[in-house]
């Protein structure tokens, strides 16, 4: 039975990594473009500000996403009442974030000249449509739909590829207002498609009710989880526009997207086997799928440094002039990504056997870790300081949330202990 259930998992995660596959090669090509249009300064303050709209609209759904995931999984019929108030909420949360975004925005990036369009651009996408979006990808996940939810999530990333390559064929002036509201309309664009491809319509606005407190108090782990989740492969990059010149943020920025990209293969999995874990937790058995994801994930995040050490060079010839320093940067970040794939899989373990707190919790440290140890290693060593801060707050949160699975049985072996 475990290795039939494995061989389901497997087979699952190769679909969807064939999806997130395509996903990376949009990521690559859009972060390639961009990144030689705007050059490492103007790269750098976009590559900030876009990743503090993410952050910010990491909590737009409230944690309701996770929520129907979690129930859906359970108990299809429970869909309707559900979706409902999640519905409700992230649109309620998303306008309150959106003004939160745009006054936090003012005040991280004053000075920089970003100009209005690209700052309520991005407020709009990432605060507003991308959380709806999420509800939507949930729900296919949910069902066992796990590639279409995942191409759903890729589509915007696609779109936009399309559209910095017409900018960088056409070349209208200037770049960073076009490519901005570009990525406005391919948020829209894929939120449209992904509402018309679910199998039951969205209930009308006026059907829609406020969360009780009860749901509220359900949902607020997976919000805070959803939030700390993207805060050190984040807010990273809104620290280095502060720390370092515009031009060597620029650079780690880049490399940051690079490694972030390479754990889409872990991403792959751990979305595959959620709803398996949800499964698990609620009927207290523990498959043994948990150990083999922990070899799964350190091999691959092994595997994956070495190429990237290896490939340093290439991968910063391919970013093209004022990259050159590319090649240190991503050198040290490959000390990070074993962590990352580890990371990235605790946390996914930690919320299916309920232990949404916990995770949130070691990823607070992580992001608690970044900024403490930022200043004094930038300080150090301004090439290698931002990489190794980043190294440091993941192997932390790596190594405390997998101490926390195997300190903490599975409920049914806890009542065996007992």
């Amino acid at each position: 039975m475990n290795r039939l259930l494995r061989g389901a998992v497997v087979q699952a995660t190769v679909h969807t990594s064939g999806i997130l596959a395509l996903r990376l090669l949009a990521q690559a090509g859009t972060l390639l473009l961009v990144a030689r249009l705007l050059g490492p300064s103007d790269y750098g303050t976009f590559a900030g500000l876009s990743a503090l709209a993410v952050v910010v609209g990491a909590f737009g759904t409230f944690g309701m996403h996770l929520v129907l995931l979690k129930e859906v999984s359970c108990s299809p019929q429970k869909r309707n009442s559900i979706i409902s108030y999640a519905l409700a909420t992230t649109v309620a949360n998303g306008m309150v974030l959106l003004l939160a975004y745009l006054a936090l925005g003012q005040f991280l990036l004053h000075g920089f000249g970003i100009g209005i369009i690209p700052v309520v651009s991005l407020a709009i996408a990432e605060t507003l449509l991308q959380p709806l979006l999420q509800l939507a990808s949930a729900e296919h996940q949910a069902r066992g739909n796990i590639p279409l939810s995942q191409a759903l999530l890729g589509l915007p990333l696609a779109l936009r590829f399309a559209a910095i390559a017409c900018i960088w064929l056409w070349h209208p002036w200037p770049v960073l207002p076009s490519y901005s509201a570009a990525y406005l309309l391919a948020t829209t664009i894929a939120l449209v498609v992904a509402i018309r491809s679910l199998p039951e319509s969205w209930p009308r606005p006026r059907s829609w009710r406020l969360p009780s407190r009860a749901n509220l108090s359900h949902a607020s782990g997976f919000a805070f989880l959803n939030l700390t989740a993207l805060g050190p492969s984040e807010l990273d990059k809104t620290i280095a526009i502060r720390l370092l010149p515009l031009g060597a943020a620029g650079v780690y920025a880049a490399g940051t997207r690079v490694t972030g990209a390479m754990v889409l293969p872990v991403i792959a999995l751990m979305l595959s086997a959620l709803p398996r874990l949800f499964r698990g937790a609620a009927s207290g058995k523990d498959t043994g799928l948990l150990r083999w994801i922990f070899g799964a994930s350190l091999t691959y995040g092994s595997v994956a440094a070495a190429g990237v050490w290896f490939c340093a060079p290439g991968i910063s010839w391919m970013f093209g002039n004022g990259y050159e320093a590319l090649t240190v940067v991503m050198k040290w970040l490959a000390l990070a990504l074993p962590a990352m794939a580890l990371r990235v899989a605790a946390g996914s373990a930690l919320m299916a056997r309920g232990g949404a707190w916990n995770r949130a919790g070691f990823e607070l440290l992580g992001l608690i870790v970044l900024v403490v140890a930022a200043g004094p290693a930038v300080s150090a060593n301004p090439r290698a300081g931002m990489p190794l801060a980043l190294a440091c707050s993941e192997w932390s949160m790596a190594i405390v949330g997998w101490l926390i699975l195997a300190l903490n049985p599975w409920p049914q072996d806890r009542q065996q202990a007992e």
